[in-house]
């Protein structure tokens, strides 16, 4: 494992306005994948997909509650941070996303995907989903990294690493 995040700690659930914003905790599973969480503010828009891809916005439309998140899009910023959405969240609520570390991500394999590949948002090819950036070399494109196979012409949640860094969405 690429890092050591020893026990895990969670805020209450909560849709109100005074919710925790930028909490962050740890959360791992029975494998002993650990990954870290954050909570943001999802201010419009349709109930998103668990593990649909998203970047962190700073400019949104509920004035005092930022940091928010949005679509990806192409052009909208030189360096994005992504997160990925742990539940079906809804308008106008506050919500878990992955931030870091192991997390099932919807991964688009036209581009068949393999284990250990890097993988990109192209807002062109998916704004909910990550396809394949390089096998062998990280990118300034690079979010994260496949941890299984997948090669399906469709979006599938895949257990990858989010690196989370910063990286360009093209």
């Amino acid at each position: 494992m690429p890092f050591n995040m020893p026990g895990s700690f969670a805020t209450p659930r909560s849709s109100g306005a005074a919710d925790c914003p930028g909490a962050i905790r740890t959360m791992g599973d029975a494998s002993g994948n650990y990954g870290k969480q954050i909570r943001l503010y999802k201010p419009s828009g349709a109930a998103l997909t668990v593990s649909q891809v998203l970047r962190v916005s700073y400019v949104g439309t509920s004035p005092g509650v930022l940091p928010a998140i949005a679509a990806v899009a192409s052009g909208t910023a030189t360096f994005d941070r992504l997160v990925v959405a742990v539940n079906a969240t809804v308008s106008g609520t506050f919500d878990w996303f992955w931030i870091e570390g192991f997390c099932p991500i919807l991964v688009e394999g036209t581009t068949d995907v393999a284990a250990g590949d890097f993988l990109k948002s192209v807002a062109a090819t998916s704004t909910t989903a990550l396809i394949k950036d390089s096998s062998t070399t990280r990118s300034a494109n690079s979010f994260a990294v496949a941890m299984a196979a997948q090669t399906a012409n469709s979006e599938v949640a895949v257990l990858c690493y989010l690196i989370g860094d910063q990286g360009t969405c093209i």
